[in-house]
């Protein structure tokens, strides 16, 4: 039987050493640049690819809302999120979702929401198409999380 052996890509720095993702088995036991992890990743994915330019998006806000907060975790977390989503059945990714609204709601102030949505806002508009699976998970946002996603 083949193993198959996913390799970390480290986005901001080229021919950077791999090393392995983990899964995330319990999303109660995510941090919160995890919990903004998978959601991003459940955004960039939404329209069946990860393109560039929402990995750009990704760095660019970690590094603004939460510079104290170390590239390496930053890189591993959304590693792990990518390769956990991508390991899930829709009902598996559901239940991450659900539970990451609940992260999310614990880990974030009002403000810290507020931006959340204006950096998501950002990211679904990046890569130039705006899929209805983005829309819906925008929708949720304001439903969970009282958090309008504008689009200009």
């Amino acid at each position: 039987m083949e193993q198959l052996i996913t390799k970390k890509i480290n986005f901001n720095q080229p021919n950077a050493n791999m090393i392995l993702p983990k899964i995330i088995e319990d999303p109660k036991k995510m941090n919160k640049i995890e919990s903004v992890a998978y959601l991003f990743v459940t955004l960039m994915e939404s329209d069946g690819k990860i393109v560039n330019e929402e990995i750009k998006t990704w760095s660019e806000m970690v590094e603004n809302r939460w510079p104290d907060i170390d590239k390496s975790e930053v890189d591993q977390a959304l590693n792990d999120c990518s390769y956990s989503f991508k390991n899930q059945n829709a009902s598996q990714q559901k239940i991450f979702l659900e539970e990451t609204f609940r992260n999310l709601k614990q880990y974030l102030d009002e403000s810290e929401l507020d931006n959340l949505a204006k950096d998501i806002a950002i990211l679904i508009q990046s890569d130039g198409v705006i899929a209805i699976e983005e829309m819906g998970i925008s929708g949720l946002l304001n439903w969970k999380l009282g958090v309008n996603v504008h689009f200009d």
